[in-house]
């Protein structure tokens, strides 16, 4: 008798099993064929009612185990042109999220994003429309919550096509490292070790430093490296004395600042040298300064 009640015992488990791994099945087929098709025109559709911008996505794949969703080509046009493209963003999602009540993920990675910005006139952009003057009396609200870990950006660029002084700038090979952003309590008091490097019209910088963000006291340190930066195409936005030009100047820099709030001040603190290479100076045309290196 024994036997047969083990036997059967058996079999209940070996058919809860079954169960258990029919589900799994069919859960992981529709996660991964049946819902991307779905979901791909539905995120068009409302990003491009939320951006009032006609948005296309190459392709979307979900893996509904690893909490992994990712997205191919996507490319943002607004009256212009391309506004905003990348080759691919990838979403890894923790279990977490679900137990916290709060996004959780494991890893964000954007590769090959361009942002095209246009400047329409003196305070008209491209991108104007997107942003809604906040009301001035509106109560502050407590951040939302949320932990997002390992930030990377691969090889994007940012363009600027000033219409309205006649100029171009470029920002290229932009590569970002976030080790985590958080709000959540337990790392609210860690800090975050950002690192950002790249080109601006043709030039590297890099600029890496430690920050808590969303602690009181705001304790941050960066590091800027400039070599031989160009700054004529910034000058052609800063307010000079009539007459007055800069026909060329190069700055390069090892800087570290230091930042700190306290309760009755803010203490900020700069370290490290500049140097300013091949300043020249005008005057209605005509040279009236020029410095070798300072």
């Amino acid at each position: 008798m024994s036997k047969i009640l083990l036997f059967i015992q058996r079999q209940q488990w070996l058919r809860l099993g079954c169960y258990l791994l029919v589900a799994c099945l069919v859960f992981g087929l529709l996660g991964a064929y049946a819902v991307p098709p779905l979901l791909k025109p539905w995120l068009e559709k409302q990003a491009s009612a939320a951006l009032q911008r006609d948005v296309k996505i190459g392709a979307l794949s979900l893996n509904p185990f690893l909490f992994k969703l990712r997205l191919d080509r996507v490319v943002i046009h607004d009256q212009y042109g391309v506004f905003v493209s990348f080759k691919q963003l990838s979403l890894d999602a923790e279990l977490s999220s679900i137990f916290r009540l709060a996004p959780v993920l494991r890893e964000i990675t954007l590769d090959e994003a361009q942002v095209n910005v246009i400047r329409l006139s003196k305070q008209q952009y491209n991108f104007s429309d997107l942003i809604k003057p906040s009301a001035a009396d509106a109560p502050d609200s407590p951040l939302p919550k949320f932990a997002l870990n390992n930030i990377r950006l691969i090889n994007s660029s940012i363009s600027l096509d000033d219409r309205f002084i006649g100029q171009q700038q470029r920002l290229d090979q932009l590569a970002l490292a976030l080790p985590f952003v958080s709000t959540l309590p337990h790392r609210v008091d860690e800090y975050i070790q950002p690192s950002l490097s790249g080109r601006f019209n043709g030039r590297p910088f890099a600029l890496n430093g430690e920050s808590k963000p969303f602690k009181d006291s705001l304790d941050t340190s960066l590091q800027l490296d400039l070599a031989r930066q160009d700054l004529t195409p910034l000058l052609a936005y800063a307010a000079l004395p009539e007459g007055l030009s800069v026909h060329s100047a190069e700055l390069s820099a090892k800087l570290e600042l230091i930042f700190r709030q306290q309760a009755n001040r803010a203490d900020l603190l700069l370290n490290g040298h500049l140097v300013l290479d091949q300043l020249q100076l005008q005057q209605g045309g005509a040279a009236l300064l020029g410095v070798q290196q300072l």
